[in-house]
């Protein structure tokens, strides 16, 4: 059985959050929160970029609205970002340099791959 726990306590409400490692667990948060980048805000501070979030096994932009029906079954969950993640971020940003050169030799200096 599962139990939706959006309650709201005053100016507050409650959303089911998971920390990767962790148990699921109550969060309560400001009725006026009401995107994805306000919950990674108060739960990780300026962290937050260090951390992605699934809701239902989808991942959530930081501009989507928060889920209202979250339950200890069916949490929020925060995964945090490996250092390896960043791996396709530098192989696009090689790819644009490498663009650039060839457009333009003359003005780019040759360069070593470390």
């Amino acid at each position: 059985m599962s139990t939706i726990t959006t309650a709201h306590h005053g100016s507050k409400r409650v959303v089911w959050v998971l920390y990767e490692g962790c148990e699921a667990e109550r969060f309560f948060i400001e009725s006026s929160h009401e995107i994805i980048e306000d919950l990674k805000e108060m739960a990780f501070g300026n962290s937050r970029r260090h951390y992605r979030v699934f809701y239902l096994g989808v991942h959530m932009r930081p501009s989507e609205r928060i889920p209202t029906d979250t339950s200890c079954e069916h949490p929020i969950h925060f995964k945090k970002i490996e250092s390896g993640s960043s791996t396709l971020l530098v192989l696009i940003n090689f790819f644009f340099l490498m663009c650039r050169y060839f457009q333009h030799p003359g003005r780019m200096k040759p360069f070593r791959m470390l």
